[in-house]
């Protein structure tokens, strides 16, 4: 009874709605004012504002890849014919964005030098007036976009593509003042290659970002700071066994947090990656159901150590829970033994109780009730040769708990073995007994 393949995380949350929203808006209000500049960088022999009007043209077209983004993930959050993330969705939307306005750069670089070398009377004038309102609707924009694109590359990407306009916008209100004034027409086309240089440095740097994250990137050589070495010590130390009677029970935890805290398990180190971890995880009403069934497997069982408060909690416990994972070990066919396996599937649970520490939650490891019953196992689709482990309980917790555990000094634990055997004369006597040299 593995978990469902068709169960998917849910790919809307208020969070990336609120983001298609604004994008929509800005939408809308860069394509109006994009065709308001193309048509008076033409009118006025501006290059800086047909620079700005013809790099506004293409933001319409990236921007619109990022609402449409919005739109595909939200349409299909539910649907069994996609398995797609949106992190990934997005990610691809905020890269093609990217390339879009590096490709863009280029064009108004190539633009810019050739109207240096061949320029035209310019109408400062109107070319001005029009600038500056592109500007106002570039801060617009980016108001309706600041503080949403933290950790999502297709917003982030919009509101780079908000910032380039702005900046082109910018260079062009001063080139042509400058321009006006001291009859500089090659401002007018400088400003061009200036706004293209930093608009392909933010490119790069978007291109980077969220391509590493279409293939899964990970710095593999780069090593903790203290800030997070201290983050990982503070969620070891506050792991705690919280049991069911203490969770809010009817509060659901959200599935995407709990599918992450079995992508965390099946990280867990393994002997000749075996990988010996088998989950089958219940919730909704399948609370119920496995209640049940552990009450019928335990009656069936338990002969006369039959007990009815056991009986009852069997049932009691899941129900008050927001998820309950059943954990087994399946045996490898490689030549290894059964500790190993036994071991790799305890490290699993450990980064799931770690996982529940850093995400506020509550879990609880029970090797109580139908765990080692052997009629159980083909409910949970293991084997003869395989282990039923016991039960993760997982919820929020109602009742507050202590957060200092009770641990002897480690020191009374350690050994501590170094070049000098006779500051060890218990050790050193062992060695010798053992004719290690």
């Amino acid at each position: 009874m593995e978990p469902s393949k068709n169960s998917k995380v849910p790919l809307e949350t208020e969070h990336s709605h609120l983001n298609e929203q604004q994008t929509r808006r800005v939408v809308y209000l860069t394509a109006a004012m994009m065709l308001v500049e193309i048509g008076f960088g033409y009118v006025t022999n501006s290059m800086a504002l047909l620079a700005d009007g013809w790099h506004m043209a293409s933001h319409v077209f990236a921007i619109g890849i990022t609402w449409i983004a919005y739109i595909i993930s939200r349409k299909y959050a539910e649907s069994e014919k996609f398995s797609f993330a949106q992190k990934k969705l997005l990610a691809l939307s905020g890269f093609t964005s990217a390339v879009v306005l590096q490709i863009v750069a280029v064009l108004m670089a190539y633009e810019s030098v050739i109207r240096l070398f061949n320029p035209l009377p310019i109408r400062f004038g109107e070319a001005i007036f029009v600038a500056v309102l592109g500007l106002i609707v570039n801060a617009v924009c980016a108001f309706f976009l600041h503080g949403n694109h933290d950790h999502d590359h297709n917003i982030r990407s919009a509101y780079w593509h908000v910032l380039a306009d702005g900046l082109t916008s910018i260079t062009a209100i001063l080139a042509l003042s400058a321009g006006m004034f001291y009859n500089l027409y090659a401002l007018d086309s400088l400003s061009g290659i200036i706004s293209s240089i930093i608009i392909t440095k933010w490119a790069i740097d978007l291109i980077s970002g969220s391509g590493k994250e279409l293939i899964d990137f990970r710095e593999t050589q780069k090593s903790a700071t203290t800030d997070e070495a201290e983050i990982v010590n503070t969620v070891i130390k506050n792991r705690r066994s919280i049991y069911p009677n203490q969770y809010d029970a009817g509060k659901k935890v959200p599935d995407e947090i709990i599918w992450q805290i079995l992508e965390n398990a099946n990280r867990a180190p393994n002997h000749k990656q075996t990988e010996p971890w088998r989950f089958s995880v219940f919730t909704g009403k399948g609370l119920r159901f496995f209640g049940e069934l552990q009450q019928k497997i335990y009656k069936e069982n338990a002969g006369e150590s039959f007990s009815e408060a056991r009986h009852k909690k069997l049932l009691a416990y899941p129900l008050l829970s927001s998820h309950v994972i059943a954990i087994g070990m399946k045996r490898s066919e490689k030549d290894l033994p059964e500790l190993e396996e036994i071991e790799a599937v305890a490290c699993a649970v450990e980064n799931m109780f770690l996982s529940v520490t850093a995400y506020g939650l509550g879990s609880y490891w029970s090797s109580a009730g139908i765990t080692y019953i052997e009629a159980a196992k083909p409910y949970f689709n293991l084997g003869p040769d395989d282990k039923l482990l016991g039960f993760f309980y997982i919820g929020y917790v109602a009742r507050p708990y202590t957060k200092d555990g009770k641990r002897r000094p480690i020191q009374e634990k350690v050994n501590w073995q170094d070049s000098n055997l006779s500051s060890k004369p218990d050790m050193a006597s062992n060695i010798k007994k053992a004719n290690i040299s």
